[in-house]
């Protein structure tokens, strides 16, 4: 026997070998991970229940790593290259290989939803790749790691960072393709107050979960038969009809679909038909709310009872905005991961804790006091704060059609007051959790939050007093001065609420976008109110506060021209119009004398137009002349000396331009 074949059996006995001590360490191996939690397709059922993951982990510990390694390398030579869909083709087998390192779920939604998406350039494909991250976290990282909060902090992040706040200039464009996502699944909530909006949802929340508990009732049991028989039965094909043809005014609100059958279509006339018949109205309604919780649980993985609790807890939340699923996915990932109740998710406490932390500083902070643990549950919590402070900016929607272009709907995103007693609530709470002296209490200067509590209630004052909310702004002003004691500059001689106002206009150089119309609007109101009582100097603050806001919001959306606003002339002299003929709706009472004189100080204010000045008079004189003229009449004054006609204009109206 020559010496190389010598060498090789020596080789195969020692492989043999390796492999009788594999095959005798194997059993204690398993049982170390089991012991440790470490069974792949044990620990998760959804993961073990999935036939490709399965398969997956078959591949032997030795092998996977290098392949893995590999996978990963040419998903980003992918990526770099350009090519999206063959790098998330990748990353998705190297998330199905790793089902339970979270790790890799975070890292691959969070690419596609900041990397990817801003590397694309249309309204279409930056929302795809936004909402691929948001669905590989939702659909796949949950459903394999159901108690790792890390998973549902960056979910919540999504929601609230990328879709809802302005550091991505299609923000707009995430907040309305979210609007359309959830619309025809829960339809807009009921116009009323709090108690009305949530009754409303506790419907969906009591429906039965399952189909056989839903049949019990013998008229849905008809009702749904008949639906099954025409191809519309429970679920997302019952919403999808009912959008389109109940007599219903909540629903299908940013639906372009026609709202008849079509012509020649007997299935859907019958449909329809079956839709409107006052008969069916009471089990219609069972089978819309079961329809509803069905879709949510099992589309959008969203517990119709938890967020019931979360609206008893914190106010009406409008589903349909960004903002509120960002509230939902952390309490929900504390809830799950953390065994926290709705009772003891405490944000503004968080809050507080990390702001006491980053004060001291990571020297000064012992490890068993700040765990990566502590952190994540922390910092879980305060999105949570933040998503609420967002929502008393933008928390309701108002979906208005075009004026241009049928079917097609335009998303106005406005104040939801509704929700400043729940953030106050949690910003108290989380100073007085830090304060030991009760006498000084949310002011004293252990008070992390002061300043940030300070920063939200003049926001809030601002936000009620443009909004027309006048006496609420007052006693959250009082609140403010009385509770926090701030100490700075526009403080100082114990301003009144609307010297307050007037200092804070002109200290706040540029408004927020996403409270630009609501001070736009309000601004140019308190102008020409304090114009009529002879405060020209107010008015020259204001206004110039209005026109900032304006500039704030036109450059916001300045990638999408449908968004544009009319020119700022065409609003002022709008508003102007309405201060003139209905003062009441604005919570003013202005004499005809008042209007009188209003409208002659006007006169001297110019508007600059390609084709030279006009004057605001100019503007308004045709807008008011008719309706103002019959006032006169009314009380016996003359109209042309109380509201002579001003030179005509020689340019075409810039309203019929």
């Amino acid at each position: 026997m020559n010496r190389d074949r010598l060498y090789q059996l020596a080789f195969l006995a020692v492989a043999a070998a390796a492999l009788a001590g594999g095959a005798l360490l194997q059993d204690p191996i398993e049982q170390a991970r089991l012991d440790e939690e470490m069974d792949i397709l044990g620990r998760g059922i959804a993961a073990s229940k999935d036939p490709r993951i399965a398969l997956i982990q078959r591949v032997p510990g030795g092998l996977r790593a290098p392949l893995v390694n590999s996978l990963w390398i040419r998903a980003q030579n992918h990526k770099q290259e350009g090519q999206f869909f063959d790098a998330k083709g990748l990353r998705d087998l190297i998330c199905e290989m790793l089902p339970h390192h979270t790790g890799v779920w975070s890292f691959c939604a969070w690419d596609m939803a900041w990397n990817i998406s801003v590397a694309t350039h249309t309204d279409a494909e930056r929302w795809m790749w936004v909402h691929n991250g948001i669905k590989l976290l939702r659909d796949k990282g949950l459903l394999y790691n159901p108690e790792q909060l890390a998973l549902y902090k960056d979910l919540s992040w999504i929601y609230f960072a990328k879709c809802g706040q302005y550091t991505d200039e299609m923000h707009r464009v995430y907040k309305r393709r979210w609007a359309e996502e959830m619309d025809w699944v829960v339809g807009a909530p009921p116009v009323g107050d709090t108690a009305e909006v949530i009754a409303a949802f506790r419907l969906i929340a009591d429906a039965p979960k399952l189909e056989n508990d839903l049949l019990a009732d013998e008229a849905v049991a008809e009702l749904v038969a008949e639906l099954v028989e025409l191809q519309a039965g429970p679920g997302a094909a019952f919403l999808r009809y009912y959008n389109r043809f109940a007599d219903d005014p909540l629903v299908g609100e940013l639906d372009a679909s026609p709202r008849r059958p079509r012509e020649g279509d007997e299935r859907e006339r019958r449909i329809a038909a079956l839709m409107r018949l006052p008969d069916h109205a009471e089990p219609m309604a069972k089978v819309l709310a079961f329809s509803r919780r069905k879709v949510l649980e099992e589309t959008y993985r969203l517990e119709a009872r938890w967020m019931l609790a979360l609206m008893q807890k914190y106010g009406p939340f409008e589903w349909r905005h960004v903002d509120s699923h960002a509230v939902y996915w952390a309490t929900y990932g504390l809830h799950r991961a953390e065994g926290l109740t709705m009772e003891q998710i405490k944000p503004g406490i968080a809050e507080a804790k990390i702001r006491r932390f980053i004060k001291l500083g990571p020297e000064n902070v012992r490890q068993e006091q700040f765990s990566l643990e502590a952190a994540e549950r922390l910092n879980t919590e305060r999105n949570v704060l933040m998503a609420l402070k967002s929502l008393t900016r933008t928390g309701r929607l108002f979906v208005r059609p075009s004026k241009d272009a049928p079917g097609v709907f335009h998303c106005v995103w406005s104040p939801d007051w509704r929700f400043i007693e729940p953030t106050q609530r949690e910003y108290v709470a989380g100073g007085l959790a830090q304060v030991t002296d009760d006498e000084k209490g949310l002011a004293h200067e252990d008070n992390v939050l002061r300043a940030g509590h300070v920063t939200f209630l003049e926001d809030v004052v601002l936000q009620l007093f443009f909004g027309g909310r006048e006496p609420l702004a007052q006693q959250y002003y009082d609140r403010l001065v009385s509770d926090l004691k701030p100490n700075r500059r526009i403080y100082e001689g114990d301003p009144t609420l609307r010297e307050f106002v007037q200092a804070k206009v002109i200290d706040l150089r540029l408004p927020p976008a996403d409270l630009a119309r609501t001070f736009w609007s309000g601004a140019l109101r308190a102008a020409y109110l304090s114009l009529a009582e002879g405060e020209t100097q107010t008015f020259g603050a204001f206004r110039a506060f209005a026109f900032r806001a304006y500039t704030v919001y036109v450059n916001d959306v300045s990638h999408a021209e449908r968004l544009t606003p009319m020119p700022f002339p065409l609003i002022e002299r709008a508003i102007l119009t309405h201060l003139m003929l209905r003062p009441q709706s604005a919570g003013a009472k202005l004499s005809l004398l008042t209007k009188s004189q209003l409208y002659k100080t006007i006169e001297s204010i110019l508007i600059p137009t390609p084709d030279g000045p006009v004057t605001m008079q100019q503007l308004l004189y045709p807008a008011v002349a008719q309706a103002l003229r019959q006032e006169c009449e009314k009380e016996g004054l003359d109209f042309d000396l109380a509201f002579p006609a001003p030179k005509p204009l020689e340019i075409a109206d810039p309203a019929e331009r």
